[in-house]
């Protein structure tokens, strides 16, 4: 990586799992989904990927509240 991108929010969370991609040599494939996309949407006119990040996203904020 760029010595730039070792600064980066969650760059230690990325790299391991990269690293065990490459130890475990896991066939798998990672796509981008856009967040927040239901700020300009209507939730059930999303994509079932854009859904299911909103959902992700939900039950991640609810499980920090729960921990403060």
């Amino acid at each position: 990586p760029y010595s730039n991108a070792t600064l980066a929010a969650e760059f230690d969370l990325t790299e391991e799992i990269y690293q065990t991609h490459q130890r475990y040599r896991i066939a798998s494939s990672f796509i981008h989904v856009k967040g927040h996309q239901d700020d300009h949407i209507e939730f059930e006119k999303l994509p079932l990927m854009a859904q299911l990040n909103v959902e992700a996203d939900e039950l991640a904020s609810g499980y920090i509240n729960h921990l403060s």
